[in-house]
C-alpha cells in the first residue's frame, strides 16, 4: 500500500511538473501597410511543430514550451518575421507585403520587362516542368500547367491537331488559336497540308521539341493586343528556348520508352448471335411476306436478296472481333541529347533528338527529329552578336478516320462480326448486303504520308551605346 501511494504521489508530481512547463502566448497579426487582421496567418514555435494559425479578427492563442524563446508569424504574400516572446504572454504583431514574385522578369514582346511593371495577366511555365512529359510537343506539355488555359485534343491521331483556348472562345466563326511566338518569330499553327483526313488536321506545334524550351509564357488578357497587335485576341504563347551558360560543357542524354493502348473496348456479338439477330429483324418486318415465301429462309435468299443470313450460314458463321485486329499496344520512345556550355566571351547549345509514336489503331505513326543549335558570342564590352538555327523533319502516317464513317474505327463497330477478316482466297472480307469497308483494307492499304520539313534561324547583333 505504501509503495502504491508512493507511485501515485511521484505521478502526480510528474503531472503537476508537466503542466508547469507550458505558457501560454496570445496576440495579434496585422498587415503593416493598412492595419488589417490577416486570417489565417501561422504562428509556429521556432524549431518546433507546435502552432496555430489566426481567426477571423488576426487573433491568436498558443501553447508554448516554457523553454520556448521565440515564434514564427508567415502568411502567404507576406513577409515572415520572427518575434522573441522570453517573459511575454502577448504579443503584437505587423507582417509586411512581399514583393518577389514582382521582382521576377518576364519575357514580352520586345524584351524583358519585371512582373511589377507589367499590366497584363501573365503565367509562366518553366521548363523543368515540360522536360519529362511523354508527348510530342508544347501544346501538349501546356496542358494542366497555365491556369486559365484550356488544352484539348482535336484527334486522337499521332501529332494530330491540339485545340487552346486562353479564357474561353473569344468568337463564334473566326479563329480562336492563340498567338505562338518563339524566340521572338510568329509561327503559324494552322493545318499545312491540303488534303483532309476526315476532319483530322496537323498539329505544326508538333515540330517543336518540348525538351528545348527553357519556358513559356501565357499573355492571357487583352492588354497582349498592343504588343502584337490584333492577331493577339486569343491570347499570346511565348516559348523561350535553351541556351548556353557560362559553364564547364555539359552533355546530356535522355530517353523514354512507353506504351499506349485502348483503355476499354466493346464486347462483339458472335457471329452466329449477329446473323440470329439479323433474321429476327427480317422476321419482324416481313412477317406478313412469309406465308407466300413458307419459310425464313425462302423470304431471306428469294425475296429480299440477302446473302449470308440463312440457317446455314449461321451454322457455319465466324466471329470476328474487328476491335482486336484494328487496336494494338503502341510503343512510343523519345530519345534527346544536348550539349551546352561556355565562357564569359561565347555560350553555345546543341540538340539532337528523336520521337516515334505508334498510333493504337494499325497504320498510324508520327516520328521526328529535330537539330538545334545556339551561339551567342560577346565581341566586347558593347557588342554581343548571336545566330540560333532549329530545323525539324517529321513524317506523319495518317489514316481516314475521326469524323468519317468510313474511317478504321468507325468500320471495326459497323460491320458485322459474321464477316471474315479474309477469304480464303487472301482477299478482304467484305459484306454482300452493306458498303462497308473492311477496317483492315481501310488502314493498311492507302499510303496517305504527311512530311513536314520546318526551318527557324535567328540572328541578332546588340550593341550597348551607353
Amino acid at each position: 500500500m505504501r509503495k502504491f501511494l508512493g507511485f501515485f504521489l511521484a505521478g502526480m508530481l510528474i503531472t503537476v511538473q508537466l503542466f508547469a512547463q507550458e505558457r501560454v502566448v496570445s496576440g495579434r497579426v496585422t498587415d503593416q501597410k493598412d492595419g488589417l487582421p490577416l486570417v489565417g496567418a501561422s504562428v509556429t514555435v521556432k524549431g518546433t511543430s507546435v502552432g496555430t494559425t489566426t481567426d477571423a479578427d488576426g487573433k491568436f492563442n498558443l501553447k508554448v514550451p516554457s523553454s520556448a524563446t521565440t515564434i514564427v508569424v508567415s502568411s502567404v504574400n507576406f513577409e515572415s518575421i520572427e518575434i522573441s516572446i522570453s517573459n511575454k504572454s502577448s504579443v503584437t504583431v505587423s507582417l509586411r507585403s512581399s514583393d518577389k514574385a514582382l521582382e521576377e522578369v518576364v519575357v514580352v514582346a520586345y524584351g524583358t520587362q519585371r512582373k511589377k511593371e507589367l499590366t497584363g495577366a501573365v503565367t509562366k511555365v518553366a521548363g523543368d516542368k515540360l522536360k519529362d512529359l511523354p508527348v510530342a510537343g508544347p501544346d501538349q506539355a501546356l496542358q494542366g500547367q497555365a491556369a486559365g488555359v484550356q488544352v484539348t485534343a482535336q484527334s486522337g491521331t499521332p501529332g494530330g491537331g491540339i485545340s487552346i483556348r486562353i479564357r474561353g472562345a473569344s468568337s463564334l466563326s473566326a479563329g480562336n488559336q492563340p498567338l505562338w511566338i518563339v524566340d521572338g518569330f510568329p509561327i503559324l499553327t494552322g493545318n499545312y497540308q491540303t488534303l483532309g483526313a476526315a476532319g483530322q488536321g496537323l498539329n505544326a506545334l508538333s515540330e517543336l521539341n518540348p525538351n528545348d524550351i527553357e519556358s513559356i509564357e501565357v499573355l492571357k488578357d487583352a492588354a497582349a493586343t498592343a504588343l502584337y497587335g490584333s492577331r493577339a485576341n486569343n491570347g499570346v504563347v511565348l516559348v523561350t528556348t535553351k541556351k548556353g551558360r557560362n559553364q564547364k560543357t555539359q552533355i546530356s542524354f535522355g530517353t523514354q520508352y512507353g506504351m499506349q493502348s485502348a483503355w476499354r473496348r466493346i464486347e462483339p456479338i458472335s457471329g452466329q448471335g449477329y446473323i440470329a439477330m439479323m433474321r429476327e429483324g427480317v422476321l419482324n418486318r416481313f412477317r406478313s411476306n412469309l406465308p407466300a415465301f413458307g419459310s425464313l429462309d425462302n423470304l431471306i435468299l428469294s425475296g429480299l436478296g440477302l446473302r449470308g443470313l440463312s440457317a446455314a450460314d449461321s451454322a457455319n458463321a465466324v466471329t470476328t472481333n474487328w476491335q482486336d485486329l484494328v487496336f494494338r499496344d503502341a510503343a512510343m520512345q523519345n530519345h534527346d541529347l544536348n550539349i551546352s556550355g561556355g565562357n564569359d566571351k561565347t555560350k553555345f547549345y546543341i540538340s539532337g533528338s528523336y520521337l516515334g509514336q505508334d498510333g493504337i489503331i494499325i497504320g498510324s505513326k508520327f516520328q521526328r527529329f529535330n537539330l538545334r543549335t545556339s551561339i551567342d558570342h560577346k565581341v566586347n564590352n558593347k557588342l554581343t552578336i548571336g545566330f540560333s538555327n532549329a530545323v525539324s523533319r517529321s513524317q506523319s502516317n495518317r489514316i481516314v478516320n475521326d469524323n468519317s464513317i468510313f474511317g478504321v474505327f468507325s468500320t471495326a463497330q459497323l460491320l458485322g462480326s459474321h464477316i471474315p477478316a479474309y477469304n480464303a482466297n487472301g482477299t478482304y472480307g467484305r459484306d454482300p448486303n452493306a458498303s462497308i469497308d473492311n477496317p483492315l483494307a481501310v488502314a493498311l492499304e492507302p499510303t496517305f504520308l504527311a512530311n513536314t520539313t520546318t526551318l527557324l534561324t535567328n540572328a541578332f547583333a546588340e550593341y550597348k551605346f551607353a
